[in-house]
């Protein structure tokens, strides 16, 4: 099989190392990395090498000439700047320039994209002083999706701090303040002062040329498809910050897995360490990541203790190294070169060439200055020194960290590293703080590259359609390769009967024919809007885009005929005949399709009730399918019985025996059965209910409290609800005791999509009826279900699957999946599972429809039918 290419853009040193492990694991996967690097700076060479000693492609730099390329922008360029006196020389000379240059990123880019055969588009970092966004709207011009990989947590207030001393981004002046009112998603206000994210002449530019961000001050707020996010905690982060969790994908970084993997062998790679630097092997670790230079421009920073960068290094190396007992090591900036540094060791520490990532594991106090590299010690449960040199005072990144201390005072940062270097009892109770949150801050589990590269197989194109990518290929049209065939071919015969027709006028026509050229005339707006909409539903339904050049093609009205009078008079009446006897087919059949669409998008179980084949769509593989069902795989529970709760049959659900700590139940989706509600609240558990399709519960109890409100992730239903508002309002929010019971007819798996983490942990149980698997092969709802599930299986793992007979199995791609089906998970961090569930049904279940045998489920949900299973899912 051919490999698939992949285009790696990078913007800036410092994301390298995570994009290159990225992209390491992905030849092995037949996808083949392709990098290209946007700046001049050392360390260019230095990552190329890398690449390629990794068999990584990197793609030589192109610099065309922009006069020719833009003749007319590039002269009246030069034009202007012959004009300095002109009152808006500078803005629209800026603005020129501008344009130009992201004219030629987004050229740029779309050769790369032709000449390397790119299926998809990863990159690290999106700010608007880069040409990211050219790159992502070719991305999406050529059909392609864009991935950003965030190591990145910023809301813009440090952008903000910065720019405060620069007056290029003050808005002064009769022009910017006209630009910043027509744009004012620009401009923030700061320390009393309004500020633009660029200047003007850029914000222009951008705009006109469509490559403007939603939110300039966010980072990463580009029109990208996902963005990956290392943690909770930085979901969260981005999340306050303004940025939309629908782009969100919570799944590491494959630095997570190399902390783990440093943890793992901690004392051995400590000794591997200090000797190859010269230090003792049994002292603890000092390590510090160096701050960068903010004291470089002109006036430096006046609340800073330090007129100059060489002297604020100087204390900072000296106090580490004043601790005494303790090794110091310094991890040096990707940008900054070891040599260049040397002269710190003269008091004791050292540097190391080793990544961040492979450092912080090996330390036991990590000593940084409001730097995002401190939520890897969080991660590994490191006490923080934050050292606010600069007195920048974000205090919201890591103020909730208890394990974080942030200082900004000389006297106090010597203070507190005295503190954790030699009062052990201080020590624990930071480190035991730190390990509380360590968590939500990083998935050490090993398993986050794995979980990286699902994603990138998700997105990238399916193989079906892989050709249309093929380098210096034009895109080719391509047929599916199923569909409901008796329609199909009246369809066809009636596009082949229009094909005869019209090359029959072709051949007979003649420019003096005012008969054909009236009826084409007359009947344009009608004909071309019909054939536009029957189009649309051939597309949607079985796929003919033949059909639809062909008809966009015949169906000019300024078409040249070429032939006579005489000629034609014989023939008009039976080719009119003939092409309005076709039309009227498609019209008849428009209408049928027109129906079928509405039942699919009503009410999907017509699939099963018609026994109609199920279309597959060449946008799913048979694989992606398989490694969504295996994430349902139940699993039996260490120490733990199942129980059954409600109904014998429909509205009774399997949970596990351990409800004592349950103290609220949501139940959603109510209808004509609450004898799950019952039974939870002869328990002693109050229910909220939620239904919109009923007025109350059909069996009232005192522990009911019932709302009359959907549950609606997008928001479109009238008076609905988000279910994790719901769990905002109920108990501790620090608490792990509520249980959920959801049947909502599909509406689940947006919810599930879309659920913030922290309110999804809250969870003991969660009992699940999914809907409508005949859907699961057209691309974007597969994707809205897997990333569902997906979010389910971070805090989660399933523990019971059962059918509901009363419809059948949906045929997805080859795999059997039940049409709905009821799934019970449970919290990673209070239950362990043992071995895969034994058959399906179990003895505890029964038929959902009595008057049916059940459903059996073993392949493809790899549920066990013999000797039991010892494997375990990844635990986290």
């Amino acid at each position: 099989m051919p490999k698939r290419p992949v285009f790696f853009l990078i913007n800036t040193s410092t994301v390298s190392d995570e994009l290159i492990r990225l992209a390491k694991l992905l030849p092995a996967h037949d996808i083949q990395p392709t990098f290209y690097f946007t700046f001049a700076h050392w360390t260019v060479d230095r990552d190329i090498e890398r690449c390629r000693a990794e068999g990584i492609g990197v793609m030589a730099d192109e610099s065309p000439d922009p006069a020719a390329m833009f003749p007319r922008l590039t002269w009246l360029r030069e034009f202007l700047a012959k004009r300095p006196s002109w009152p808006l020389q500078p803005f629209l000379s800026g603005f020129l320039s501008e344009t130009i240059s992201l004219r030629l990123s987004l050229a740029r880019a779309t050769r790369f994209f032709a000449r390397t055969g790119a299926q998809l588009l990863i990159f690290a970092v999106d700010v608007v002083g880069y040409a990211s966004a050219a790159y992502v709207k070719a991305a999406h011009q050529r059909g392609m999706k864009a991935l950003i990989v965030s190591n990145i947590m910023s809301n813009g207030l440090d952008v903000a701090e910065f720019y405060y001393r620069h007056p290029m981004f003050h808005v002064v002046g009769a022009l910017g303040r006209i630009i910043t009112t027509v744009f004012p998603k620009w401009v923030v206000s700061h320390r009393g002062t309004r500020l633009t994210r660029v200047q003007p002449h850029r914000i222009v530019a951008m705009e006109v040329l469509g490559l403007a961000p939603r939110r300039p001050w966010q980072f990463n707020s580009s029109r990208a498809d996902v963005i990956t996010m290392e943690s909770p905690a930085m979901a969260d982060y981005m999340a306050a910050a303004g940025m939309g969790r629908q782009q969100m994908r919570i799944v590491g970084s494959t630095a997570d897995d190399v902390l783990a993997e440093i943890l793992a062998n901690r004392d051995r790679r400590r000794e591997e360490l200090c000797r190859s630097l010269g230090l003792p092997t049994d002292r603890p670790i000092i390590l510090t990541a160096l701050p960068p230079d903010f004291l470089y421009v002109e006036g430096g920073r006046p609340e800073c203790d330090f007129r100059d960068y060489e002297s604020l290094v100087e204390f900072w190396i000296k106090s580490l190294c004043s601790v005494e007992g303790y090794n110091v090591i310094i991890s040096m900036h990707p940008s900054a070169k070891a040599a260049e540094m040397r002269a710190l060791e003269r008091h004791g520490a050292r540097i190391s060439t080793l990544t961040t990532p492979e450092l912080v594991p090996l330390c036991d106090i990590f000593v940084a200055a409001i730097s995002s590299t401190i939520r890897w010690a969080i991660a590994c449960g490191i006490p923080v020194v934050n050292y606010d040199v600069y007195r920048y005072r974000y205090n919201d990144d890591f103020a909730k960290v208890e394990g974080v201390l942030t200082v900004e005072e000389q006297g106090d940062f010597l203070s507190i590293l005295s503190r954790l270097a030699h009062d052990k009892e201080f020590y624990r109770n930071v480190q035991a703080k730190q390990r509380a949150d360590a968590r939500h801050w990083g998935f050490l589990d090993g398993t986050c590259s794995g979980r990286m590269l699902a994603l990138v197989q998700e997105l990238l194109p399916p193989l079906a359609e892989a050709d249309r990518f093929s380098p210096f290929k034009p895109p080719e049209i391509r047929r599916r390769p199923h569909g409901p065939g008796p329609v199909r071919a009246v369809l066809t015969a009636s596009a082949q009967r229009l094909t005869a027709t019209m090359r029959r006028l072709r051949e007979l026509g003649g420019s003096g024919v005012t008969e054909i050229q009236r009826y084409v005339r007359e009947n344009k707006s009608v004909v071309k809007s019909f054939v536009m909409r029957v189009v649309h539903l051939l597309r949607r339904v079985i796929g003919i885009p033949q059909l639809e050049a062909l008809l966009r093609s015949q169906l000019d009205a300024n078409a040249a005929i070429t032939a006579t009078r005489a000629e034609l008079g014989a023939a008009i009446s039976t080719t009119l005949g003939e092409l309005d006897a076709t039309l009227g087919e498609i019209r008849k059949y428009a209408k049928s399709f027109e129906a079928y669409i509405g039942f699919m998008d009503e009410r999907h179980r017509v699939l099963a009730a018609l026994s109609l084949p199920m279309l597959a769509s060449n946008a799913v593989s048979q694989k992606d399918v398989r490694h969504f069902c295996s994430l349902l795989t139940p699993f039996d529970v260490d120490g733990f019985k199942k129980t059954r709760l409600g109904n014998l049959h429909d509205g009774g659900y399997i949970c596990i025996d351990d409800l004592a700590f349950v103290s609220q139940v949501i139940s959603c989706g109510v209808s004509n059965d609450v004898t799950f509600d019952l039974a939870c609240a002869a328990l002693g558990k109050p229910v909220m209910q939620f239904d919109n399709t009923v007025e109350g519960p059909p069996t009232p109890h005192p522990k009911f409290t019932f709302r009359k409100q959907a549950i609606d992730a997008l928001g479109k239903i009238p008076n609905s609800v988000k279910l994790w508002d719901i769990v905002d309002q109920v108990g501790d929010r620090s608490r792990i005791d509520l249980l959920l019971k959801i049947d909502i007819d599909g509406d689940e798996w947006a919810s599930f999509a879309n659920f913030p983490a922290e309110q999804l942990k809250r969870f003991r149980q969660i009992a699940c009826e999914f809907h409508w698997s005949s859907r699961l092969s057209d691309r974007e709802y597969f994707s809205l279900c897997l990333r569902a599930i997906s979010n389910i299986h971070q805090a989660f793992f399933p523990v019971h699957m059962h059918a509901n007979n009363f419809v059948n199995f949906s045929n997805v791609m080859g795999v059997p999946i039940p049409e709905v089906y009821e799934v019970t998970f449970v919290n990673r961090d209070l239950y362990r599972p043992s071995t895969r569930q034994k058959g399906a049904p179990t003895e505890i279940d029964n038929p959902n429809n009595p008057e049916k045998p059940d459903l059996v489920l073993t392949s493809p949900f790899n549920i066990a039918c013999g000797p039991e299973s010892t494997s375990i899912p990844g635990e986290r």
